[in-house]
């Protein structure tokens, strides 16, 4: 199979009967929601209508390569393979832009309602492929081959596509002329000051004062503000924040200026003079916006630590395999759970070691943990620790590295691994992400472990659109199970009695399936397929049933 024919493949496994559509030219999903438009006026009921058609396929292109970027850049950040800037580059070649400006504002977010849960489906048949290690490589090559060779899929159409979309609202030439063209900045306020994002933290915390006074709060948010910031996107929002590649803004501000005015400016810095909508609190809503020429303002004197936080630093403290901690070095891990409001378990470790430091990241195992090099580029994941009677207290560090007060610390300590233990039986996870109101995924993980030193990975996923949906007319669904064997799933969803659906298998038995060594407070799993991957994990509780593993609670069934 060719590198093109492979791509398309792996494409339309992961969007299901959507990506089938595309292919075939025309998709029922699609048309299911051209029809659920209709309140917005759009009358498209015949298929014969394709500048539209072609535009709402292409926005759900678009979804499902941001939720597999998004999905790659928090699992694998360093195998990404730049495939955000391709993605950004696609959406230009597409006129991405364009097209969502013609479609307008209601029916693009009736569309992108419609179209999310395809793209979370997408996202769920993709983590199932295998590790994001070694599948988001290959995501930036995808977006030269079918589906996403737009271009050729809709060569006729992307020629009339200005006058098929005229026909439901604004061309794409208008479209083009409201994104496009060079910025103009107004004045500003000769000597008025500005505002940085990481300054407004300590900037409204002074506006409450000792008294913590509403009135006057909300009275000094009401006056008009210059703030200078940069460009940042997140997901399909831009913001204003404060980013020196080293610390970001806690606080993001919403500017409600256009989208596609603020996609030509990202990663520049802009100022702007506008009225908080609001008081202001991890994100700041604005009205009244307008981007100034920052010529004769003054920048605040105001202290902007309160207001950074450090940017993850992914790989950049790995050390070499064997050269990390050494289990000598390790009194143990300290293991505390909590119940969360709406349901659910937060949980959490500290690696606590005999020098009286701590480390809570848990992204890294022990053996591939660069001390020296962790203390440096994130300090606020280390601090102190000391046991006082039946418990411990801990003294955490700030961003900057400044300890804090110390604070009794609830929690146990794990056990850990004998050289050559062995796990006999199934252990499960199960977790729901979502709601029942706008549809969510439900996700169940079992490892069966041998004392043989053999372990299969079983992963059941089955999501759906949920009843705000179902309200308008939409129903979608998919499902996926993965075993030692191989994968199946199944994809489908429809409204206004106009279905699609599809159905696949995938011959990936050897990435579910392996042999597993423990050691000390990990777990090495070595794959059939090649890969091998080590994680933090430990057993808990006196009845020996659970083990911590990953980020998270597996119980013996």
């Amino acid at each position: 199979m060719g590198v093109a024919r492979l791509s398309a493949f792996a494409v339309m496994v992961v969007f299901g009967g959507l990506a089938r559509g595309i292919m075939n030219g025309r998709s029922g999903v699609v048309w299911a929601l051209v029809l659920a438009m209709v309140p917005f006026g759009v009358q498209a009921r015949q298929p014969d209508d394709p500048g539209l058609a072609a535009a709402v396929e292409i926005v759900g292109l678009d979804m499902l390569a941001d939720a597999l970027i998004g999905h790659c850049e928090a699992a694998a950040p360093s195998a990404t393979g730049g495939a955000r800037g391709r993605w950004r580059a696609w959406r230009q070649n597409a006129l991405l832009p364009q097209i969502e400006k013609a479609l307008g504002p209601q029916r693009l977010a009736v569309v992108r309602e419609k179209m999310a849960a395809a793209a979370v489906s997408g996202a769920e048949k993709f983590k199932a492929m295998g590790p994001a290690a070694q599948n988001c490589p290959k995501i930036a090559g995808w977006l030269d081959y079918p589906p996403y060779d737009v271009r050729k899929s809709f060569a006729s159409l992307y020629g009339g596509l200005d006058k098929a979309l005229a026909a439901h609202g604004t061309s794409t030439s208008a479209a083009a002329a409201g994104s496009g063209g060079a910025l103009v900045a107004g004045p500003a306020q000769a000597g008025a000051v500005y505002y940085t994002p990481a300054q407004l933290t300590a900037l409204v915390r002074s506006w409450w004062g000792p008294d913590k006074n509403y009135d006057q709060a909300r009275r000094m948010a009401q006056a008009p503000i210059y703030i200078q910031g940069k460009v940042h996107r997140a997901k399909d929002s831009y913001f204003l924040v404060s980013d020196d590649g080293v610390f970001r803004s806690r606080m993001w501000v919403s500017t409600g200026m256009a989208t596609d005015r603020l996609a030509a400016l990202e990663g520049q810095l802009i100022t702007i003079e506008g009225e908080f909508t609001e008081l202001p609190g991890s994100l700041a809503f604005m009205r009244k916006v307008r981007i100034v020429d920052p010529a004769g303002l003054k920048p605040a004197t105001i202290s902007d630590k309160p207001g950074l936080a450090r940017i993850g630093v992914g790989d950049k403290v790995l050390a070499v395999p064997g050269q990390g901690v050494k289990p000598v070095a390790i009194h143990g891990l300290l293991y505390e759970n909590r119940v969360i409001i709406g349901g659910g378990l937060s949980e959490s470790v500290l690696l606590l070691l005999k020098d009286g430091t701590f480390y809570s990241g848990e992204g890294v195992t022990p053996d591939r943990l660069d001390v020296a090099r962790s203390r440096q580029l994130e300090p606020q994941l280390w601090g102190r620790w000391r046991k006082t009677g039946a418990g411990y207290e801990v003294q955490e560090q700030d961003d900057f590295g400044a300890p804090g007060e110390w604070r009794s610390k609830r929690g146990f300590l794990t056990g850990s691994w004998s050289p050559g233990q062995t796990l006999e039986g199934a252990y499960n996870a199960q977790s729901f992400t979502g709601s029942l109101m706008t549809g969510g995924v439900h996700q169940s993980t079992t490892y069966v472990f041998t004392g043989a030193g053999r372990f299969e990975r079983l992963g059941f996923a089955q999501g759906g659109s949920g009843s705000m949906a179902a309200m308008n007319g939409f129903v979608a669904s998919s499902s996926s199970l993965s075993t030692g064997k191989g994968t199946t799933s199944s994809a489908g969803g429809g409204g206004e009695g106009v279905f699609a659906g599809a159905q696949g298998r995938r011959d990936d038995g050897a990435s579910h399936r392996g042999s597993y060594r423990l050691n000390g407070v990990s777990i090495e799993l070595s794959y059939d397929d090649g890969r091998t991957e080590t994680v933090l994990c430990v057993p808990w509780g006196d009845s020996g049933k659970s083990i911590y593993m990953a980020g998270r609670t597996f119980s013996r069934k």
